[in-house]
């Protein structure tokens, strides 16, 4: 198995970040927002050659701001 870089590192941070946030919603949400923490993560990150630092950057960038918005407790529910 390889060792992770510096961005997989970050990467894998964010989507945990994603995990813990989904626990801090209403219980009858909650497999929602797993779902497009998911679904986010699969459609962007998966997709990116492990080499294409810019385009990663970037994506934890968008991940980042996105689930800043998602952490305001006023975000009960997630439509996917």
């Amino acid at each position: 198995m390889r060792k992770l870089n510096g961005l997989q590192k970050q990467a894998l941070a964010l989507y945990k970040e994603y995990i813990r946030m989904a626990y801090t919603k209403p219980v009858e949400n909650q497999v929602k927002f797993r779902k497009y923490s998911k679904q986010l993560f699969v459609e962007k990150f998966n997709k990116v050659d492990r080499k294409d630092f810019s385009t990663i950057e970037y994506l934890i960038r968008f991940g980042t701001r996105k689930l800043e918005a998602l952490q305001n407790k006023h975000v009960k529910d997630i439509n996917i």
